[in-house]
């Protein structure tokens, strides 16, 4: 099983909740399309960032208003959609998961603030 850090709106399309999720290597369905199970997307995008690969909804800015789910503070990059933080990739292609330890770490290096504008959750890393 491979972990990752499932960031997700809720119902009310405000709020945010963190959560860890599997992987599971030898399940019916590829790794791929358990990614975009867990997003709940029809297309993913990719970015990598600090060691870590984000998988996140590819048409989340085209949907009917927008919620900005993720900034990456540091390249002032807005991620839509639900995300996923799983790890790099190894030399294969092959997705790598996170540590429980890892987790913990990336949990404490993310802050979740309040948008005045949109009144909903961002997760700043």
């Amino acid at each position: 099983m491979k972990k990752g850090l499932l960031i997700k709106r809720k119902d009310n399309k405000k709020s945010l909740e963190i959560s860890i999720i599997e992987i599971n290597k030898h399940a019916n369905v590829s790794e791929l399309h358990q990614i975009y199970k867990h997003l709940n997307v029809d297309l993913i995008d990719i970015v990598s960032y600090q060691g870590k690969t984000i998988y996140f909804d590819d048409e989340g800015l085209l949907k009917a208003d927008p919620q900005v789910t993720l900034l990456l503070n540091d390249r002032n990059q807005y991620l839509y959609g639900n995300v996923l933080i799983m790890g790099n990739c190894d030399e294969n292609g092959e997705i790598l998961g996170i540590s429980t330890k890892d987790i913990e770490l990336l949990k404490s290096n993310l802050q979740m603030v309040k948008n005045l504008e949109t009144n909903s959750d961002v997760v700043i890393w």
